[in-house]
């Protein structure tokens, strides 16, 4: 109904040239699309200007028109919104706005600023590659990431300049009492923080009058909003700035609020993607005087680099500053992954070894997460010289030779036999499970590619589709407690939903039956035949819940009570798991799959798990150094353990050895 005249897919002799799985998948993409940008569409004047028919999006300080850059899909559903509203004619629509796209291939970003010829028949990127960081000395890199540099990236020369300003004058000393700083809970780390914003406002020496400026980092927008609105930090609402991505929409608005950040007396509260390359000046030379800017940290961040930007942000060119860690015991024990307990944590502070200890398990968990970088990035080597060839091919015979595109448009868009089995990942998306997120994303591709690698083998003509969903927890917005992608019947889409899926929320025992509740949802719709669960923490039990929707968020029991998300329509009962999954049943009998990643979530696992009957509970180490292996395993045979019960799951052993070749 979107057109006076129907679409063309292509002409001639269906048969002979065989296009149609391609407007198969393209039919999908474009259902996708639809459904995120109902979502979360793109807004007229903060994403894109309209300017005679056609969409211009920011890029830099400049637009650029979308035929230039275009947002795939997700443009389509822009001039199709603005066709609906009358903002352009159906003729611009047609003439703008309609394309059909295709994935041909992936480039690796290490690879492509390449010097060096990938072939006889693919020249290289650039003759030399310049750089400059201000990160590369010991201390800032880490050890792993400076080998990759060298070894791998073949980096062959490092200059290091001096500093005109002379040496770093900041005042950090990570054993002091002062400096490291654990709470124990929400309400005692919001007090903590605001005594030391109190505190470091104060000029650094009793014979000078004045007051210095603070700027407060948060891990999230969530964490800096819950702040902001709370009690605790009530005294300087008034004048205080907030650095957000939302705040800072426009450059005139940044640039102000970047300047009155360096202002005596300022209180600045800052999400941590200002913690990288914003250059803070101070120009005001008493306010140096009496101590200069102070940057304030609210977490310990997984990344040393990180910790070394977001400390840079004060004391900077010869400038006098200082620095501090205000945290909290539950995100320490998240981060640690098990390796660190709470008694670890206070007997760490109180011989004043927590940030000494904590940075070690830090460089272990890096070491760990680039070995197995390492053999991803051989894979996309190998995806990354196969675009470039097809590309150079294609080029350089001035379009005539198409045929290993072609090969490649099949390959990233082809979708295999009809969806037979539907398998729901609901992985646990808190501060801890970062490693989770990131061996997700890096092998979702292996997940699709065996499994129809032994469906192929096993001439079982059969598909499947997967669906990944997050879960946290009530400290949180409604948005974020549970996050899903749409149902996938190939691999790229949902690494791009990884891309955008960021860790947040830890608080104990989490919300897994707000996870569980999107799974009945989805069930309802359309049903499901697996649930694969993935996390470290048991489910949060009635007490739990009752607390943590009381206290979680700024707006406290009356927020959650009145929230009705797209899988909670009646709103967001307080159900435990065990309940929601009984629900689940009644609709029609659905095995969980539980995979616990630390011991106190194998009670929580093993109930849920048993309540469905034909579901398992089972120990998955994905921190360990075969933890993509680990995670790879486990669901590739339980996708087709779904479509063909323990034979295939066999069928996947044997061929194990060959998926390495």
């Amino acid at each position: 109904g979107l057109f006076k005249k129907p679409a063309v897919i292509f002409k001639g002799d269906q048969k002979k040239h065989g296009f149609e799985w391609y407007a198969q998948s393209a039919a999908l993409d474009m259902q996708r699309a639809a459904a995120d940008f109902k979502k979360k569409p793109q807004v007229r004047g903060s994403d894109y200007q309209l300017i005679d028919g056609w969409v211009w999006y920011k890029q830099q300080d400049g637009l650029v028109r979308s035929d230039k850059l275009t947002y795939m899909w997700m443009t389509n559903c822009v001039y199709l919104d603005l066709c609906d509203k009358g903002s352009i004619s159906e003729e611009q629509l047609l003439d703008h706005g309609l394309h059909l796209y295709a994935v041909c291939g992936e480039f690796s970003y290490a690879l492509l600023p390449s010097t060096e010829r990938y072939s006889d028949h693919v020249p290289a990127f650039y003759k030399f590659i310049l750089g400059v960081t201000g990160t590369l000395r010991e201390g800032r890199l880490p050890r792993e990431a400076r080998e990759l540099l060298e070894d791998e990236i073949r980096i062959k020369h490092m200059t290091y300049c001096p500093s005109m300003y002379g040496p770093c004058v900041r005042d950090w000393d990570s054993a002091s009492k002062d400096n490291v700083k654990v709470s124990e809970s929400k309400n005692e780390h919001f007090l903590m923080i605001t005594d030391e914003i109190s505190r470091r406002l104060k000029p650094t020496s009793q014979s000078y009058d004045g007051k210095r400026s603070v700027l407060v980092f948060f891990e999230s927008l969530d964490e800096l909003q819950a702040y902001f609105d709370s009690s605790f930090f009530r005294r300087f609402q008034d004048g205080a700035n907030r650095l957000t991505e939302a705040a800072c929409n426009q450059p005139d608005e940044r640039a102000s609020l970047i300047s009155k950040a360096t202002r005596q007396g300022q209180v600045t509260l800052a999400t941590r993607s200002f913690g990288r390359g914003i250059d803070f000046v101070v120009d005001d030379e008493h306010m140096l005087t009496v101590g200069g800017l102070h940057v304030l940290l609210t977490f310990f961040p997984r990344d040393v680099q990180e910790e070394v930007q977001i400390m840079g942000r004060g004391a900077r060119q010869g400038q006098k500053g200082s620095f501090s860690l205000m945290l909290r015991s539950d995100q320490l024990e998240d981060l640690a992954g098990g390796k660190a307990s709470a008694d670890d944590i206070k007997a760490w502070l109180s011989d004043s070894t927590l940030y000494d200890k904590m940075s070690e398990i830090r460089s272990a968990q890096a070491a760990a997460d680039m070995k197995e970088r390492l053999e991803k990035a051989e894979d996309a080597k190998k995806q990354h010289e196969e675009a470039a060839a097809a590309l150079n091919a294609f080029s350089s015979s001035g379009g005539r030779d198409s045929s290993q595109l072609s090969k490649l448009l099949r390959k990233y868009n082809h979708v295999g036999g009809s969806t037979t089995s539907r398998t729901l990942m609901l992985i646990d998306v808190t501060y801890s499970m970062n490693s989770l997120i990131e061996k997700t994303k890096s092998c979702i591709g292996t997940f699709f590619d065996r499994c129809q690698k032994v469906l192929d083998a096993e001439n079982i003509a059969s598909g499947f589709a997967l669906q990944i969903a997050g879960y946290s927890n009530y400290n949180v917005d409604v948005e974020r407690i549970v996050e899903a992608s749409t149902w996938e019947a190939k691999p790229h889409n949902l690494a791009q939903f990884l891309g955008q899926l960021k860790t947040r929320g830890g608080w104990g025992e989490e919300a897994i039956e707000c996870g569980l509740m999107h799974a009945l949802a989805e069930h309802k719709s359309c049903p499901i035949d697996q649930i694969i669960l993935i996390g470290d923490a048991s489910a949060n039990s009635l007490s739990d819940m009752a607390h943590k929707r009381k206290g979680g968020h700024h707006g406290g029991e009356r927020y959650w009570s009145s929230a009705r998300p797209s899988w909670a329509p009646s709103g967001i009962a307080q159900k435990e798991a065990v309940q929601v999954l009984n629900d689940i049943q009644q609709v029609k009998p659905v095995p969980v799959h539980c995979y616990h990643m630390h011991d106190r979530a194998v009670e929580s696992f093993e109930k849920m798990a048993a309540v469905t009957g034909g579901g398992s509970a089972q120990r998955l180490d994905v921190n360990s150094a075969s933890g993509a292996q680990a995670l790879t395993d486990a669901v590739c045979k339980q996708i087709l353990s779904s479509l063909g019960g323990q034979a295939l799951a066999d069928a996947y052993e044997r061929m194990k050895p060959s998926f390495s070749r």
